[in-house]
């Protein structure tokens, strides 16, 4: 009997220190959970799925004046569906839908929500002080999301998928004025030369064709590729071959300014910049030109064009349609079927809409254009010059202005003499 009790005794004592080890155990590997944040995303994520699990019952507004915006900056840490909610009111190019119905559920989920604050809450407090910093977490990332959401979709660039996979056969004729400049053909129902321009816009844009990494449009190689590539896309006369190349090159500088701002002047270092950089730019394109942008003298020529830029005056309002264009629409216009003189040009395109908030004044325009009408000629000055150039008092050494892009004024003066001895011709 006593020696069945000893046992019994040993048996007892091995089994507790076995326990001893077990529960030694059993406490280390908690800590190594703790340190992990494993046990805080084990219950983050349980109470995410028991809040899912409650069905929204569909009761009217009781405060139909109360917005979105204030529902949302109440949400608790485990109300995630309100970001699904909201995204259901996106459609799936970002628009918005019809508000009719779907104004009325948002409000009554959102009433569910603060039904289900309570239940939340009573987890909430179950959580230990890493609970609560994911929490902190959680919060910022919902909000994070929510102003993504809040802000509307931007349409993105212009691609013409149809243009760029048309066949040869299928080519549009894009019909040209006397200075090579397209004008048409334009009707009601198509304007074929407007969609011309915008994709000679994507041809700026596209990598392959007009590399990023030259410092300017004229250094761009191989523009004879980019014009057999226009041609295999439409009929265009090859007196538009210099225009179709300076509008390209056009585009690519605001191309390119515009990529600057998004891709160098929004980070603060290159380690940034790098990381958000676009995947339609090769690697070692990229970095050349974080070294191009880089260059301090670069940024002396960027900060100088900026001025020369901010300090232009009297700027036209006529959007993306060409003056090559607006001439030929006047001359249709016209009874005598005559072009217009340069006073109608610059008062034609520095019209304003009412309401619409500009970059410069008015002032200065309106009253260069008041002069152009009231202005008297004296004895001295030719009774054929036009009144523009008389009031703006200068004129650029290299292209014309008003005439539309690519045109100089020896070309001009040519075109002139050549009409001229036509006519004498003629009489």
């Amino acid at each position: 009997m006593a020696h069945r009790s000893k046992q019994n005794q040993t048996v007892q004592r091995q089994v507790n220190d076995y326990e001893k080890i077990r529960l030694l155990r059993i406490e280390e590997n908690q800590k190594k959970l703790r340190d992990l944040g494993v046990k805080s995303i084990a219950n983050y994520l349980t109470s995410l799925v028991e809040s899912q699990k409650i069905k929204k019952k569909i009761v009217k507004p009781s405060n139909a004046d109360k917005t979105d915006a204030d529902y949302i900056s109440d949400l608790s840490v485990d109300d995630v569906e309100g970001v699904d909610m909201e995204i259901d009111t996106l459609n799936d190019d970002g628009n918005e839908r019809d508000k009719s119905q779907d104004d009325v559920d948002q409000d009554d989920e959102y009433e569910d929500m603060d039904d289900m604050t309570f239940v939340d809450n009573e987890n909430e407090i179950q959580m230990d002080n890493r609970d609560d910093d994911l929490g902190n977490e959680d919060n910022v990332i919902i909000q994070q999301q929510l102003q993504g959401i809040s802000q509307s979709k931007k349409r993105g660039p212009t691609m013409l998928h149809v243009v760029h996979t048309r066949k040869v056969d299928d080519r549009e004729v894009i019909i040209c004025n006397e200075f090579g400049q397209p004008v048409g053909p334009v009707t009601n129902e198509k304007d074929v030369v407007e969609r011309f321009s915008r994709f000679l816009g994507t041809i700026a844009r596209n990598h392959s064709y007009a590399p990023l990494i030259h410092s300017s449009w004229h250094k761009v190689p191989h523009k004879d590729k980019i014009w057999d590539y226009v041609l295999e896309k439409y009929d265009v006369p090859d007196a538009a071959r210099k225009w179709v190349l300076m509008t390209i090159g056009h585009s690519y500088k605001v191309h390119k300014c515009r990529f600057n701002k998004q891709h160098f002047y929004q980070f603060k270092d290159d380690k940034t910049r790098w990381k958000n950089r676009p995947k339609s730019i090769p690697e070692g394109d990229f970095a050349q030109l974080l070294r191009l942008w880089n260059n301090t003298n670069v940024k002396k020529r960027f900060l100088r064009a900026k001025e020369i830029r901010m300090s232009q005056k009297n700027m036209h309002t006529a959007g993306p349609k060409s003056f090559a264009r607006i001439r030929d629409e006047m001359k249709n216009d016209d009874p005598n079927k005559d072009f217009p003189t340069l006073t109608k040009m610059f008062e034609q395109t520095r019209k304003r809409t009412e309401g619409r908030v500009y970059v410069d004044t008015y002032d200065d325009t309106k009253r260069k254009i008041e002069q152009m009408k009231t202005y008297k000629a004296s004895e001295n000055e030719s009774a054929s010059m036009d009144l523009f150039r008389i009031v703006m008092n200068k004129e650029n050494g290299g292209y014309c202005r008003l005439y539309g892009r690519g045109q100089k004024h020896e070309l001009l003066e040519m075109r002139k003499e050549l009409d001229e001895e036509h006519e004498r011709k003629k009489t």
